[in-house]
């Protein structure tokens, strides 16, 4: 039901449904691409990473999401699941009431995740170098065949260079991680 207290003005149908084809539209310059290139079992070395490091479907991706707290002019011939959704009097709405408690600890994660970083400074020390150091005197390179490496980094020269005139700020988890652990002479922090 909905509160009583300084609820907020519901979102008329034409702008939420504006929203959520501007969102498919904006979306789509990245999925529509990925899913051809999948189709044709072509590889990218950007996108593949981005989806298989962020496991999010296409299909939610595309998805328009109107957020907590926002009451959405009912169209009850779309779909809004009555796992997370309520519909009440022309309206619709996610119910946090619904969620469950995993749910809650995630997002209050991903809460106190933003909230850190939007506070914080950002820190771009890496200057691009994310990943060469991932491959750093290593031979099993990802994506070769679709993204080879620049003549320069197919030597040693980058590997002998690079890290003697660079502190690598060991503060991306993800490079730590990786099979990069010869670096870690050079870098100023560990995780």
């Amino acid at each position: 039901m909905i509160s009583n207290r300084a609820a907020p003005r519901p979102l008329p149908l034409s702008i939420w449904l504006g929203q959520a084809a501007a969102h498919r539209a904006t979306i789509g310059e990245i999925t529509v691409p990925m899913r051809t290139r999948k189709s044709r079992r072509q590889k990218h070395p950007v996108y593949d990473f981005l989806h298989t490091y962020y496991s999010y479907s296409l299909g939610r991706l595309e998805k328009w999401h109107p957020g907590v707290g926002v009451i959405l002019e009912d169209a009850p011939e779309l779909e809004f699941p009555e796992r997370y959704y309520l519909r009440e009097n022309g309206f619709v709405w996610i119910d946090p009431g619904k969620l469950t408690d995993k749910g809650r600890q995630r997002l209050a994660r991903i809460y106190q995740l933003l909230m850190l970083t939007q506070s914080r400074p950002p820190n771009l020390t890496c200057h691009g170098l994310h990943e060469w150091a991932m491959v750093y005197s290593g031979s099993d390179i990802r994506h070769r065949e679709s993204a080879p490496p620049s003549p320069p980094a197919r030597g040693d020269r980058l590997n002998r260079q690079l890290p003697a005139h660079l502190l690598f700020p060991f503060r991306c988890l993800s490079l730590f991680r990786s099979r990069c652990r010869a670096l870690e002479p050079h870098g100023t922090h560990s995780p």
